[in-house]
């Protein structure tokens, strides 16, 4: 990609961004979590990329103790963005964003298996 070609890429993220209700002050990490997964994955072209993989990353990022709920689901949408509305990938509309968007919230620290 050349550079105006990256820029209107970008541009047109945003406005899909916004378009998916996301305040303007929190869209720069919308881009920056689409950003880093494209760098966590730059050997493969964003149209070639599977629904396995964005589980793998999903699951790799709820993981996370640093990552608040309301953090992950900008993370989610920034990948729903990505896929859905800009690399048009085939499994990307059936894939279950909301699903994965419900169940991204914070557990208690109450919530472990004390049967272990």
């Amino acid at each position: 990609m050349n550079d105006q070609s990256v820029t209107r890429f970008w541009d047109n993220f945003i406005v899909k961004t916004k378009c998916y209700g996301a305040k303007l002050d929190a869209v720069r990490w919308y881009v920056r979590h689409a950003e880093a997964y494209i760098k966590a994955h730059q050997q493969v072209r964003l149209t070639r990329h599977t629904k396995h993989q964005v589980e793998q990353y999903l699951h790799d990022k709820g993981r996370s103790t640093y990552l608040k709920d309301w953090q992950f689901r900008q993370i989610i949408q920034s990948l729903r963005i990505l896929f859905v509305k800009l690399a048009k990938t085939p499994w990307a509309r059936d894939f279950p964003w909301e699903d994965v968007l419900n169940s991204a919230i914070s557990l208690p620290d109450t919530h472990l298996n004390k049967s272990i």
